[in-house]
């Protein structure tokens, strides 16, 4: 299945616009949204939720299955990537956080 935000976070793959890891996210200064894999344990999520001020979104399937890569959780960089995240949320991602 191919929707909206998947393509997106391909693009932000490829064009070096991500950062892998709920251990790196924090770290980086520009992230503009998160997703997350259903698979991310309550007690990270939480954490997360905590230490990062942008929107958070939990994907219905893995990373894995969407991305062909083995992350938890990707953070978007690009501003226009982050918009067109956030606009297109549809049935396959939730919003569990909308940031500070």
């Amino acid at each position: 299945m191919n929707d909206k935000i998947s393509t997106m976070l391909s693009f932000a793959i490829r064009a070096g616009k991500n950062v892998w890891g709920v251990d790196n996210i924090p770290f980086r200064r520009n992230v503009g949204v998160v997703v997350i894999c259903p698979t991310l344990s309550e007690r990270s999520v939480k954490r997360l939720k905590e230490q990062v001020s942008v929107p958070v979104i939990r994907s219905k399937r893995p990373l894995v299955e969407i991305l062909a890569h083995s992350g938890k959780a990707i953070g978007v960089t690009d501003e226009n990537m982050v918009k067109e995240i956030l606009k297109n949320i549809d049935e396959n991602y939730e919003l569990i956080s909308e940031g500070k």
